[in-house]
């Protein structure tokens, strides 16, 4: 009897140790030493892992990775969480449902976006840690671009009959969830068109806005058309400031690469003079600016037929949609000529 109630006050007092007190959502990316909140960024390819971190009432911490920094820049050892207790981890992607916001409509103001929370199973047959897994942009509200763009993630953890989480679609800064929700973000490449598919998964904002490092496309909640072009410069290394399409003359040395003033019956764009444009030396190049009637976005592709400009290739953009790579003939609402292209020196 005595053995009984020593092994039920021991049981007790285990339960008591592991009360769940905060609960974190951090990341990891190639060369992290440990997990930290900062939002990640990472090319098409690299692992991310997602890390939940635990703190206890009595001062333990337990998570996905051995080391975590709790945003105090100090590295704390962690302690994976004990087989024999009980623990639920709920994952939920954070999804914009909106395709496109207004700033401006009634006067400036930060239009809020709508976000969905969604249930996001972890089908992993066996988990090397109930609070890690490999993160994951691929969205679920609006159509998936390769598992490019950015995405962010909420958990919910429960364990002792208490659960905790972390922020979600609520906390909300200047129309967009605040740097608090848990962001990753997927490249195709280190160019920049490459930095343009950050922003995928990220809804079109008329009027975007904000200070450097603040503004809605630096913290990757959504863009207009120029304001994509800008990210991905900026991204790329150009000392530039966020505009609009009027400035990209400027920003392409007041001199346009080609300017179409039609479409053929084939497709071909054609100059004044019904001369084709042509694309790679001595004409278009991936990444030149092709401005159209207060709208931008960026040759991506040439498509057949190869070596002209025509309304089979690609380009990148946002127009009341989220960032897509599209052709001009899917994007003609917004692409037709007349227009013009310009090309930005980028380091």
């Amino acid at each position: 009897m005595t053995y009984a109630f020593t092994h039920l006050n021991m049981h007790i007092a285990l339960l008591a140790a592991l009360e769940i007190a905060r609960v974190h959502l951090l990341s990891t990316a190639p060369g992290s030493e440990a997990a930290t909140s900062k939002p990640k960024f990472v090319r098409q390819g690299e692992e991310a892992m997602l890390v939940v971190a635990v703190e206890t009432k009595d001062g333990k911490l337990y998570a996905g990775t051995p080391k975590v920094d709790l945003g105090n820049g100090k590295i704390r050892k962690a302690e994976p969480w004990p087989v024999s207790e009980a623990l639920t981890v709920d994952w939920f992607k954070v999804e914009a449902t909106d395709p496109y916001v207004d700033n401006e409509e009634g006067g400036f103001h930060w239009d809020t976006i709508t976000y969905v929370e969604t249930a996001w199973p972890d089908a992993r047959a066996e988990k090397a840690s109930p609070l890690a897994r490999p993160g994951d942009v691929r969205a679920t509200v609006h159509p998936d671009r390769g598992g490019l763009g950015t995405m962010t993630f909420k958990v919910v953890v429960t364990a002792g009959g208490k659960t905790l989480a972390t922020p979600g679609k609520e906390d909300v800064y200047r129309g967009g969830v605040s740097a608090n929700v848990h962001r990753l973000t997927v490249r195709k490449d280190d160019t920049f068109l490459g930095y343009l598919t950050e922003l995928y998964n990220t809804p079109y904002i008329w009027a975007s806005a904000g200070s450097a490092g603040v503004h809605q496309a630096d913290r990757n909640i959504g863009s207009d058309c120029a304001d994509l072009m800008v990210y991905g410069m900026r991204r790329a290394g150009k000392n530039i400031d966020y505009g609009s399409t009027y400035d990209v003359p400027r920003w392409g040395g007041k001199k346009a690469i080609a300017s179409i003033a039609t479409k053929a019956d084939d497709g071909r764009f054609v100059d004044e003079r019904g001369n084709a444009i042509k694309v790679g030396d001595g004409g278009v190049k991936r990444g030149d600016l092709v401005l159209f009637n207060r709208h931008v976005g960026a040759f991506s592709e040439d498509r057949e037929p190869l070596g002209v400009f025509d309304a089979n290739d690609l380009l990148i953009h946002t127009a009341w949609a989220p960032p897509a790579e599209e052709s001009f003939t899917q994007s003609k609402q917004w692409t037709s000529p007349p227009f013009s292209v310009w090309r930005v020196p980028i380091p």
